[in-house]
């Protein structure tokens, strides 16, 4: 069944300061957004496998900050906002 309304998930071990993250942050934050909206659509299926190839995200300012969003054909999964000193 296809899911209409936002839900809210926390991932732990991301600085609130994009400015400091390194590649290894932002790979757990995309892995962690991907793997949140394979839950939503599938909460009793094992974790698959995250690859991080073939798919776009997009950087959008917030309130002196960041979001970013990830759309699929899955879905649409969006964190943040996270700081930054612009």
């Amino acid at each position: 069944m296809l899911q209409q309304e936002a839900t809210t998930e926390r991932i732990t071990g991301i600085e609130n300061d994009a400015e400091s993250w390194t590649d290894d942050d932002v790979r757990m934050l995309l892995e962690g957004m991907l793997l949140a909206l394979q839950r939503i659509n599938d909460p009793a299926s094992e974790p698959p496998p995250v690859t991080l190839r073939g798919f776009s995200w997009i950087v959008s300012p917030a309130d002196g900050g960041v979001l970013l969003h990830v759309e699929m054909q899955l879905g649409t999964v969006s964190a943040g906002p996270f700081k930054t000193s612009s």
